[in-house]
């Protein structure tokens, strides 16, 4: 953990370079100071925010095997060896630490004393070991309490350097980027943070201002003064800057679009989804991103810089694209608690489909709305697209230039002049023949693997099955039923089978061999197949529910979903391949 990581550097002595701070020349006053410099931390956000975390919580950070000293932990360690046979010395400090991690600081009504250092190690005790009193390893457990006490005050009293530049304001960016270009590498959205200061753009979204709030609220409270800002307002009149208007919209976009992005960790966190997303759509390679505030500026936008059109025609573009996916994605498979986010996309993948969506249902000049013809096309080969080249795995491993190579082409545009300039590889069709291949060339691919354990289904399969799915399961039952991702060959069954040859295995989780069942039928039935507990004497299923059953089965028929005698690996392999051409044929149909 890089927390961990700087809290220990500092108390090894390590060098973790100064702060940059520029001092603005106003005066704060307060009860205790009269005329007090005002001084902004321009570099160093990220070491401030871990040391002001260890102030207020030193033993979460702390470091653990060099605060304390090794002949303590030899000697709690001799002596419990004695009575505890299992306890090793890093089981002790495992222990330790887990017990410095509970307690936060060093105050006795946090739980830490001697008594609870011991009731932790503790636990380390089995049943078959011998009973230790605490007065045999009080010495020890007092010796390392002083250990962790003294490394952390050792700790409070490092005096970190600071740089403060007095000069003129707008020299900051330069003095920031330079600074950035030694030691630890900040993200390119710290960078912006500083270069686009002079940036500023208006911001009329309530949600993308408030975004904006939370970030400065997360940062006061973690001890921060935040110039200029005023908590009880934010009112229209306040000036942000471009960094801050993208920051705020990434947040947005994230939270409004849980099919297309991933969730924001902290509301100080900046997300590069609202940068990429407007560097793409003005024609811009990601790599170009630190001339997007000139570019917007030359599009005579005004000042502050008015993006509202360019911001509606995201955010329309982010619902119509994502409610073409929902149909597929929103199925839930197995996972009836849906608590996370299937995102089994790239973040390129899905910026290069809503770049091109808004591209066809704007005019990429003005952002004004058009009567493209393409948008029709794009609605049906959206979802095609989305399948089909994730399948294909074209967005694994790429780079920024084909996410832009997606969108546009020839050579790269200037904002406001990308005349015949948009890519036209959406806008076509996907035949039928390249599905089939693209399809049974991944399906293959799991064919020849040699399992013989359950794995876990990767997001690739699960988004396939959830387009084939689609169509099957009501949105009724989506929402009211529960179903389990199962296998029509029971991996029990396959693994009984496999282990008659020790060295092989089989395809166990392929594609072909996954279907979706009701939960309350799959687990009555257990390990036997389908066909089989059917077939059972006493088992009676309805003809509606034996015609549900076959629904979701697809194909075969159950009453062939029976253990056959004698059914080896190329046997298996064939019920695969068969059942999953019929699942081709439907995908192909249904997307086509």
């Amino acid at each position: 953990m890089q927390q961990e990581k700087l809290i220990e550097s500092i108390y090894l002595g390590y060098p973790i370079g100064s702060l940059l701070c520029f001092r603005t020349g106003e005066k704060h006053q307060t009860v205790e100071h009269r005329n007090r410099d005002v001084i902004e931390l321009v570099d160093g956000l990220q070491r401030t925010s871990t040391i002001l975390s260890f102030l207020k919580a030193p033993l979460l950070t702390a470091p653990v095997r060099e605060s304390i000293d090794p002949d303590n932990l030899d000697q709690i360690s001799d002596i419990l060896k004695g009575y505890w046979q299992t306890t090793t010395q890093e089981a002790i400090t495992k222990a330790i630490e887990e017990w410095m991690r509970s307690c936060e600081t060093t105050e006795a009504a946090r739980g830490f004393d001697g008594y609870g250092l011991f009731e932790s190690l503790s636990k380390l005790k089995t049943e078959e070991d011998q009973v230790v009193n605490y007065e045999q390893v009080r010495q020890p457990v007092s010796a390392i309490l002083d250990d962790i006490r003294n490394s952390v005050q050792a700790i409070r009293e490092v005096r970190i350097p600071i740089v403060v530049y007095s000069g003129d304001v707008g020299n900051v960016p330069e003095i920031f980027q330079r600074v950035n270009s030694q030691g630890t590498k900040l993200t390119k959205y710290e960078i912006y943070a500083a270069s686009w200061m002079n940036f500023s753009a208006r911001i009329d979204n309530d949600k993308i201002r408030q975004a904006i709030r939370n970030k400065y609220l997360q940062l006061i409270d973690e001890g921060y003064e935040v110039s200029g800002f005023d908590e009880q307002k934010l009112g229209l009149d306040d000036e942000f800057n471009l960094y801050e208007y993208l920051f705020g919209l990434g947040h947005v976009l994230c939270s409004d679009f849980p099919i297309l992005f991933p969730e924001v960790g902290s509301p100080d966190e900046a997300t590069s989804v609202g940068f990429n997303v407007v560097t793409v759509a003005m024609g811009l390679r990601i790599n170009d991103m630190n001339s997007l505030a000139t570019h917007l500026r030359e599009l005579k936008l005004g000042n502050p810089l008015d993006l509202s059109k360019l911001e509606k025609s995201i955010l329309v573009s982010c619902g119509e694209v994502e409610n073409l996916l929902r149909p597929y994605l929103s199925l839930k498979l197995n996972n009836q608690g849906g608590k996370t986010r299937f995102l089994p996309h790239s973040q390129n993948q899905i910026i290069s489909l809503i770049t091109r969506y808004m591209t066809a249902k704007y005019d990429y000049t003005t952002w004004e709305l058009t009567n493209s013809n393409e948008v029709e096309i794009l609605k049906k080969n959206i979802p095609a697209y989305y399948l089909y080249d994730m399948v294909r795995e074209i967005w694994r491993g790429s780079g920024d230039s084909h996410l832009w190579n997606m969108c546009w082409s020839g050579t790269a545009p200037k904002p406001g002049n990308l005349a015949e300039a948009k890519s036209d590889f959406y806008l076509q069709a996907i035949p039928a023949e390249r599905w089939r291949m693209a399809l049974t060339s991944w399906h293959d691919e799991q064919l020849g693997k040699r399992q013989k354990l359950r794995p876990n289904l990767n997001d690739k399969t699960r988004a396939v099955l959830k387009f084939v799915y689609s169509p099957i399961v009501s949105h009724f039952d989506n929402q009211a039923n529960e179903f389990d991702l199962e296998h029509l060959y029971p991996v029990d069954v396959l693994q009984g089978l496999i282990g008659q040859d020790p060295d092989d295995g089989w395809p166990i989780s392929a594609t072909g061999n996954l279907s979706l069942l009701p939960k309350e039928i799959n687990r009555i039935k257990g390990k036997t197949m389908l066909g089989d507990y059917l077939a059972q004497s006493g088992v009676e299923t309805s003809e509606e529910e034996f015609e549900r059953l076959s629904k979701y089965v697809i194909t075969p028929e159950i009453s062939q979903l029976k253990i056959s005698p004698g059914l080896d690996r190329d046997a298996y392999i064939d019920f695969c391949r068969q059942r999953f051409e019929e699942l081709i044929s439907r995908l192909i149909s249904q997307l086509s």
